[in-house]
């Protein structure tokens, strides 16, 4: 059984004729940086994507973007942890 060359996906709500879909490679919580870094590892090419333009306009600022990287770093502890980790 299957469609030999075919992928099928399923949509979660109707779609229109024309609408765009889009996948992401990579978790999309994580920060600029690191979605960057993974995306570069992984599939050999630096993101930018309209939403990866924007966040480097806004972080660029050095303190902010530490803050992002300390609650980032929280949060997967925390998810560590959650998990029995």
């Amino acid at each position: 059984a299957g469609f030999k060359g075919w992928l099928v996906l399923r949509a979660a709500q109707r779609l229109s004729a024309g609408m765009e879909l889009t996948h992401s490679y990579v978790d999309v919580r994580c920060p600029l940086e690191i979605r960057r870094q993974q995306l570069k590892q992984g599939w050999g090419f630096h993101c930018r994507c309209e939403r990866c333009l924007l966040e480097e306009a806004v972080w660029s600022e050095q303190k902010l973007a530490s803050a992002v990287s300390v609650c980032w770093q929280a949060y997967n502890m925390m998810m560590t942890q959650r998990q029995g980790g």
